[in-house]
């Protein structure tokens, strides 16, 4: 993919918006440049760069799997990640106002980085609901951006380790840029 589109050209222009998407047995392998990683997921899983800028999106059959890259401006990641970013979903009396229940929180070693996972269900949805919320943050202590996965999805994510444990930062390269009206 070259900025936003399938391209069939036989060379990269590393200042362009390049994704490469390698396929193998059930495995998609894609090779973010702008956003400086590689990630193996289901293959059936199709991708969505439009709006690569701020964000890139896998859908698959009942689930969807949005990815940003996002800046620290705390002390740490960590900071942040407790200040900003998981100030309401793991908060007792907003996942009681909002009927949510939060199934499980760890942080494991992953690579270069540490992954937060947090799982969450919306309770009272609709039959075939996207009501199960995995919530996947890699960061370092020593990196000034970290990587948030939301997996929304209508069951557990069954692949879930498998695509944590695929997970690796490579250099970035190229400018993401937006591929929509």
């Amino acid at each position: 993919y070259e900025d936003g589109e399938r391209s069939d050209a036989a060379e990269m222009n590393i200042a362009k918006d390049n994704k490469i998407l390698y396929y193998a047995g059930d495995i998609k392998r894609v090779v973010n440049y702008p956003d400086g990683y590689i990630l193996d997921l289901p293959q059936d899983w199709a991708p969505d760069f439009s709006r690569s800028p701020i964000r890139v999106r896998y859908t698959g059959e009942d689930i969807t799997l949005t990815i940003t890259v996002e800046s620290v401006f705390e002390a740490s990641a960590e900071i942040q990640l407790k200040k900003w970013v998981n100030t309401y979903i793991l908060n007792d009396s907003w996942q009681d106002k909002n009927r949510v229940t939060q199934l499980s929180l760890e942080t494991r070693n992953a690579g270069e980085f540490k992954a937060q996972v947090i799982k969450l269900k919306l309770e009272d949805m609709p039959e075939g609901s996207q009501d199960h919320y995995t919530y996947v943050n890699f960061y370092s202590d020593t990196r000034m951006e970290f990587y948030h996965f939301l997996f929304k999805s209508t069951a557990p994510v069954e692949q879930l380790d498998d695509i944590i444990a695929s997970f690796q930062r490579i250099p970035s390269k190229g400018i993401a840029v937006y591929n929509m009206d």
